[in-house]
């Protein structure tokens, strides 16, 4: 089941996430990010190059993002990831507050009540691991933003912020 998911799905890199955006394809994408950067020759594996992503990104992330990727439950400390297989949606809990779904076509963020440096992080984490580079959620002066990828302009990917509302959705 995991493998269709994954095939059905568009592999988005620098050089083809305008394009992907403005034909209206599907930008989240469940897998490891070879795609993204296999194109750079050389003989790499899957694994040589998701630990590049995960060198920046703490252990306990990089297991969450891989549990929603693989579709299964899992639990560590204060994060939990976990699977509705009737939807094959994904949420992920910290400290027991919902903070993210994930599933097929789009991720929504939460702050679970609490607008906290952890919680901006594992945020983060899904978004690097699941949306268009560049996509994210900062603080400017005590307030939280989202950065969204909103178009391509002479082969620049241009992006929007808006201020942080619980329940906003990258697709």
């Amino acid at each position: 089941m995991l493998t269709s998911r994954i095939s059905q799905l568009i592999p988005l890199g620098k050089e083809n996430c305008c394009a992907s955006r403005v034909s209206g394809t599907n930008p989240l994408y469940r897998g490891s990010i070879w795609p993204y950067i296999g194109h750079m020759g050389g003989d790499h594996t899957p694994t040589a190059l998701n630990s590049i992503l995960f060198t920046f990104m703490r252990k306990i992330e990089s297991q969450m993002c891989q549990a929603v990727q693989a579709n299964i439950n899992w639990k560590n400390a204060n994060t939990e990831v976990t699977i509705d297989q009737e939807t094959n949606t994904s949420s992920v809990y910290l400290h027991g507050n919902l903070i993210a779904t994930v599933t097929d076509n789009d991720m929504t963020i939460y702050d679970g009540g609490w607008q906290s440096n952890t919680t901006k992080s594992r945020l983060n984490a899904l978004c690097d691991y699941f949306c268009v580079d560049g996509e994210g959620v900062f603080q400017k002066d005590f307030t939280w933003y989202v950065r969204k990828f909103v178009g391509c302009v002479n082969g620049k990917n241009i992006f929007k912020n808006e201020e942080f509302e619980s329940g906003y959705i990258f697709a």
